[in-house]
């Protein structure tokens, strides 16, 4: 076997052995890390001192413009004040900062009215807000979830730059991650505090959308644009600083709402363009890999959007959901961020299907559940349990429901999810029948070679793979048997003739790989994962000569004899967890079967060499003693004294 290069997990805090590209690289992520924790800190410094403290019943910013901060019990809220309205007056004070307002309020008692003109629309108004105390309650609802979310936010960028450091993925989502949280934490600081963050906000939203957009190009899959145009991933950093640089400048002027009406645009374009890449990767695109991470996005993405998407539009109409604040309403969107994340860090995705497939099943379950529930409750309720019981329908309409729920629940569910499957999932194989056959095709078979042939055929036939091969390791000679099998043969002549058999050292690098690493090992392993960086081009390479994407080593006695190299599925999916425990039964009985059958041939040779000298009794004999006259399964050289 070959000396592999050591092969370690990424550690983001060495800088040994770095080129100078990296170094300041990592000295960035962990400038950037550092800028975030010091804004977190005094932007809550800042909001404690909040806690109360008396107010005017809303929040306004440095241009004494509404926030839509603000939980619906505010008197300033109850009063009708809401984004854009401009307040110019209070208690017949001209406003020109907050510092003015802040001085209306300490010259009256908590609870006491303040007189207001405020600009809304193209109207002029008064209106007459009680002063209140900011609570902890309050502290909770306008600040406190900006700064989970941002943290969490935050917390998912690192964790996929830690694990997958230095890659562009890696850097775009990190990137994209720390903006938003730098965005949601300073939020609060822009309508309260006012301590200058502001500047950071601008900078931090303008630049969002930018990386976005560069995570857009290369993921979940390398855009062609980048391929003929390498450069066009600057593009995007150009625009943001085209945008910034007047937004800074013309801030607190109104001019500067223009500019940043581009910027909101901008973001609208680069979320849809993400979304776009996505969506177009997970239905054009030739990578298995690529659709399937396109498909967890997707999935995370209808988690993530419906609930934060339908609080505005229900608040813009006078309602909230079930009294949820819109802060907290919008938390769900976190989902879409750690999808990616788990996109991005998990490449070898066998369970994706699995978790959809549930989810969906549950989803539709508990809809039947709150369906059924109102069902019962309007009709069966109305229509035949208050004519039968009359007062006792309320006491009886519980059991009737616990009863249906107990009885049809379980055959129900059972329905949804085969449903499910068969809409959504190819029908799934018999596990236990699939063993079986395995079995049935290796347990009766010695001749090596015809070992071999049957289990690429049966792993071909179960699993439904263009081709898959098996490659076995001769001690003796210090040489390599490679047989693989695709879809031109499909009769057993057939195979016997367009079986490929590869040149293969012996001390070839993914052998070597996978007799140390004894597991199995795929391509997206070798190219992505930051353990295998020192063996990614040789083991790349062979992977792409075997036409494999997936490989088990084969072991026997604790002896490493050759591995199981599986080829792309015909139907385009990527291998699930039923697959991948398969191919581990598959590969534990071929390493059993090949050993078995090689100590056939060897008790052969054996056999040969004693039979017309000796009878079949010391025959047997000399075989169970064997290590004394057979070396890697042939014949060992013997001294003769005389």
């Amino acid at each position: 076997m070959a000396n592999l290069p050591r092969t370690t997990v990424p550690n983001i805090f060495s800088f040994e052995e770095l080129p100078k590209s990296l170094v300041i690289g990592r000295s960035l992520f962990f400038g950037l890390s550092l800028l975030f924790l010091i804004t977190s800190v005094i932007c809550t410094w800042n909001a404690l001192k909040w806690v109360d403290k008396p107010f005017a019943g809303f929040l306004v910013n440095e241009r004494m413009v509404v926030s839509y901060l603000g939980p619906t019990h505010w008197t300033g809220v109850q009063a009708g004040l809401k984004f854009p309205d401009k307040v110019l007056k209070a208690n017949g004070r001209s406003l020109i900062s907050t510092r003015d307002l802040e001085k209306v309020i300490a010259s009256v008692p908590v609870g006491g009215p303040i007189s207001y003109s405020v600009q809304k629309g193209e109207q002029l108004i008064e209106v007459t807000i009680p002063t209140m105390r900011f609570s902890w309650m309050d502290f909770w609802v306008t600040f406190g979830t900006g700064l989970l979310t941002g943290l969490l936010y935050a917390f998912i960028g690192v964790v996929v730059f830690a694990l997958k450091p230095d890659t562009t993925v890696s850097w775009s989502f990190l990137l994209s991650c720390m903006f938003l949280s730098i965005s949601n934490v300073t939020a609060f600081d822009l309508v309260s505090t006012h301590v200058g963050l502001i500047r950071l906000y601008f900078f931090a939203t303008t630049f969002c959308p930018a990386v976005v957009l560069h995570l857009s190009l290369v993921f979940p899959e390398k855009s062609k644009l980048l391929k003929y145009y390498p450069n066009a991933k600057v593009t995007p950093y150009l625009l943001s600083t085209l945008l910034v640089i007047p937004l800074e400048l013309f801030y607190p002027d109104p001019k500067f709402l223009t500019v940043y009406s581009w910027v909101l645009f901008y973001t609208v374009a680069s979320a849809t363009a993400l979304l776009g890449s996505i969506v177009y990767a997970s239905v054009k695109s030739a990578s298995v890999l690529a659709r399937t991470r396109a498909k967890v996005i997707l999935f995370g993405a209808a988690l993530a959007f419906p609930i934060p998407a339908a609080a505005p539009i229900v608040s813009f109409w006078g309602g909230s959901l079930a009294g949820v604040p819109i802060d907290i309403a919008e938390l769900p969107l976190l989902i879409f961020p750690a999808s990616i994340a788990y996109a991005i860090v998990k490449h070898n995705l066998f369970d994706v299907d699995q978790y959809i497939k549930r989810t969906v099943g549950y989803v539709i379950m508990t809809a039947i559940v709150a369906t059924g529930y109102f069902a019962l409750e309007t009709v069966v309720k109305t229509a035949i349990l208050d004519p039968l019981l009359g007062s006792s329908a309320e006491k009886a309409y519980p059991i009737v429901f616990a009863l249906l729920t107990v009885f049809a629940f379980n055959p129900v569910s059972l329905r949804v999810q085969a449903v499910v499957d068969k809409l959504f999932y190819r029908a799934q194989y018999d596990y236990k029948a699939a063993v079986t056959k395995v079995s049935d095709a290796i347990t009766s078979i010695l001749d090596l070679n015809e070992l071999v042939r049957q289990v690429i055929e049966t792993v071909r036939k179960e699993l439904f793979v263009d081709q898959a091969g098996v490659v076995l390791l001769d001690d003796r000679k210090k040489a390599c048997q490679a047989v693989f099998i695709g879809d031109e043969a499909v009769t057993a002549e057939a195979a016997q003739q367009m079986k490929r058999e590869l040149c293969i050292a012996y001390d070839d690098p993914l052998l070597a790989l996978l007799a140390k690493e004894k597991k199995l090992v795929t391509i997206y392993d070798i190219e992505e994962d930051p353990l295998y960086a020192s063996v990614r081009e040789p083991c790349g390479r062979r992977f792409s000569e075997l036409g494999a994407t997936l490989a088990l080593p084969l072991y026997a006695h604790d002896e490493f004899t050759g591995i199981l190299a599986i080829g792309h599925k015909k139907s385009g999916h990527f291998y699930t967890r039923e697959d991948i425990e398969l191919l581990k039964t598959v590969s534990g009985m071929t390493s059993t079967a090949i050993e078995q059958a090689r100590e056939k041939g060897q008790k052969e040779i054996m056999r040969k060499l004693f039979e017309k000298h000796v009878s079949p009794e010391v025959a047997e004999a000399v075989w169970q003693q064997r290590e004394l006259f057979l070396e890697g399964g042939r014949p060992r050289s013997q001294k003769l004294t005389v």
